[in-house]
């Protein structure tokens, strides 16, 4: 019982760069399909990633030479810059592509790897923490789209500032956090 409590600890720790992402995208409109996509596969990559971290994690770290995390903070400050020079008069994001879906649910799920091999190294089974750590993750993602989707409904203009913010904190986090 008190593993499956850490496991719970450790999933809403790995949410929160979902939750921040996702805050920060409905902030702008978009589709309840995108919302829906999305949520489903950071889900799903929150269930993965730690398994591959447990399986390929050891020979991941020989051949990666720049630190995850500075990759992580990289694609999040580009999401941020390409959030402060879109064109004012574009308001809704007409639908968000499968690719940029997937790019967005990876980078908000490549911590859990390391989790994952952390995990690994105690010989102990992957699948009840990843199946925690996706429950927690959708949950989180789906809390961070209703939030957003109350703070444009109350701010209006002030919505995509509000976004970029959260984005640039999300990638100074993973700058500084080594």
């Amino acid at each position: 019982m008190t593993q499956i409590l850490i496991y719970f600890l450790i999933g809403i720790i790995l949410s929160i760069d979902a939750f921040s992402l996702t805050l920060s995208i409905s902030t702008k409109s978009i589709r309840k399909r995108d919302m829906s996509l999305l949520t489903i596969m950071i889900g799903i990559c929150h269930f993965i990633m730690p398994i591959i971290g447990n399986t390929f994690g050891r020979m991941l770290i020989k051949h990666i030479t720049m630190n995850t995390n500075s990759i992580s903070g990289i694609i999040f400050l580009l999401l941020a810059m390409n959030l402060l020079f879109q064109k004012e008069e574009e308001k809704e994001i007409k639908s968000m592509n499968i690719l940029m879906i997937i790019l967005l649910s990876i980078t908000v799920s490549i911590d859990s790897m390391n989790v994952g091999l952390a995990i690994g190294l105690k010989k102990e089974s992957m699948i009840i923490p990843s199946i925690i750590f996706m429950a927690v993750s959708s949950i989180s993602t789906w809390f961070g789209f209703l939030i957003g989707n109350k703070i444009k409904e109350t701010f209006q203009l002030n919505s995509k500032y509000i976004g970029i913010i959260i984005l640039i904190i999300v990638s100074m986090k993973y700058f500084f956090s080594r």
